[in-house]
C-alpha cells in the first residue's frame, strides 16, 4: 500500500480515506477483505503517474503489488506491506499470431512461474549459468 507521508511511522499516517483506483477491479480495492464496507474512491487515475500524483497530493491511498514498490518509489510517498489480502491474478496478453521467440519465451516463463510449487523449486535450485538468479 502506498500513501502520503514519509518515515517509518504507523500505518495510520497515510492521510485520506479514499483509494486511488485505476479501475473498480475487486483485487485493486481489496473487496473480499472489506467485510461489506464499500471502498471510498478519493480519485481515479488513468496512468501510474497520475495514480501516484493523487497519492502524493493526499487524495487517498493505493494498493500496489509488492514487486512494484521499488519501481514507483518516490520521496513524497511511503509504501508499506499489507498482510491478509487475497492473492491478485495477472493476465498475459499478446498479439494473435505473434511469432517472435522473445514473446513465446516470456509467456513460457510466466506459465512456468505460475505452476504450483514453482517458487519452491526455483528457491531450491542451485545457481548455474543457465539458472542465474538476480543478486539481492
Amino acid at each position: 500500500m502506498c500513501g502520503r507521508g514519509g518515515g517509518d511511522g504507523p500505518r495510520g499516517e497515510f492521510g485520506g480515506d479514499g483509494v486511488g483506483a485505476e479501475s473498480d477491479h475487486p483485487a485493486q480495492l481489496a473487496t473480499a477483505e472489506r467485510d461489506g464496507h464499500p471502498a471510498r474512491i478519493g480519485a481515479e487515475a488513468a496512468t501510474p503517474e497520475e495514480t501516484f500524483e493523487t497519492v502524493a497530493s493526499g487524495l487517498g491511498v493505493h494498493l500496489l503489488a509488492a514487486g512494484n514498490a521499488a519501481i514507483y518509489a518516490r520521496p513524497d510517498i511511503t509504501c508499506r506491506p499489507v498482510r491478509g489480502l487475497s492473492p491478485c491474478s495477472l493476465t498475459i496478453a499478446w498479439r494473435h499470431g505473434d511469432r517472435r521467440p522473445q514473446v513465446h519465451a516470456f509467456v513460457a516463463a510466466c506459465l512456468d512461474a505460475a505452476r504450483p510449487g514453482a517458487r519452491a523449486q526455483r528457491a531450491a535450485a542451485p545457481a548455474s549459468p543457465g539458472n542465474r538468479r538476480p543478486a539481492g
